[in-house]
């Protein structure tokens, strides 16, 4: 009993995991889209455009994978997932970002 327990509760966790995946893949692709539009009109040029765009949807995309996956694996590791989820979250999401963002800059714009 207690194997079927724990096959449904990942089961569910997977599911989740899916569901949030593509919430944050359409959502990045709304807000990248519009920003990507927005920058080519204003900037005039549609590798910015592209390149803000693209890694605004990268962005969103990952924050939501992370937002799921981190509170999880402290929850699957029997940690305080609560108290400890939303600072380390927050940090690994900001660094995440900004790596994103320096990166698309660098290898689309510095070229």
């Amino acid at each position: 009993m207690m194997n079927q327990l724990g096959s449904s509760q990942r089961q569910c966790d997977l599911f989740l995991g899916q569901s949030e995946a593509l919430t944050s893949l359409l959502l990045g692709i709304v807000c990248g889209g519009l920003v990507a539009g927005i920058t080519w009109l204003w900037r005039g040029t549609p590798v910015i455009g592209v390149t803000i765009g693209g890694s605004v949807l990268v962005s969103i995309f990952l924050a939501g994978v992370i937002g799921v996956t981190i509170p999880t694996l402290l929850y699957a590791t029997h940690e305080h997932s609560k108290i400890a989820a939303g600072p380390v979250v927050h940090a690994v999401t900001y660094v995440t970002t900004l790596l994103v963002y320096l990166t698309a800059a660098w290898w689309i714009l510095g070229n």
